[in-house]
C-alpha cells in the first residue's frame, strides 16, 4: 500500500470527508541528487495541495491528521495507462503508416505522432471517470496522533 499523510478540511453530512494532502516529492532519494529534470520541473509546478473526497470509517473530525492509501497495483496500473498506452498507439499508428499504407518517412512521423496524441487522449479520459470500483480510490487507513502544523 502506497501511503500519504493528509489533513481533514471538511465533513459531509453523509459521513464523507474532504481531505487535503500536499503529496512528496521523490527527488533527494537517488544517485542524480539535484541533477535530473524531475527536480527542475518540481520547482516550476511547485508543490500543490491535493483535494480528496473519502468514505469515513473511522469516525475522523476536521482537523485530524490521517493517512491515506493507495495499493501498489492500482499505481502500477495508473503509470502503464499513463506511460505505456501512448507509446504502444504511437509505435501502432507508425506501423500501420509504413507497412500498409507504405507511407513515407514523414507520413510514418506524422502517423506515429497522430497515435501519441490519440494514447494521451485515451488516458485523459480515463483519468476523469469515477475511481470507485477500479481499485484507484483512495482509502483511508488510520488517524495520526498529534497536532496539525499551523
Amino acid at each position: 500500500m502506497i501511503e500519504e499523510s493528509a489533513v481533514v478540511v471538511a465533513i459531509e453530512p453523509n459521513g464523507t470527508l474532504w481531505v487535503e494532502a500536499r503529496p512528496q516529492s521523490a527527488c533527494g532519494g537517488c544517485a542524480a541528487g539535484g541533477h535530473c529534470g524531475t527536480q527542475a520541473l518540481g520547482k516550476v509546478l511547485g508543490r500543490r495541495l491535493v483535494r480528496l473526497r473519502l468514505d469515513d470509517g473511522l469516525g475522523a473530525a476536521v482537523g485530524d491528521r490521517v493517512v491515506i492509501g493507495v495499493p501498489e497495483g492500482a499505481l502500477l496500473r495508473g503509470a502503464a495507462m499513463l506511460y505505456l498506452m501512448p507509446l504502444l498507439l504511437m509505435f501502432a499508428f507508425a506501423g500501420v503508416a509504413a507497412g500498409f499504407w507504405d507511407a513515407a518517412d514523414g507520413g510514418v512521423a506524422l502517423a506515429g505522432g497522430a497515435g501519441m496524441l490519440a494514447g494521451l487522449g485515451w488516458a485523459r479520459r480515463q483519468s476523469r471517470r469515477p475511481w470507485s470500483g477500479s481499485g484507484l480510490t483512495p482509502v483511508l487507513l488510520r488517524r495520526v496522533s498529534g497536532e496539525v502544523p499551523a
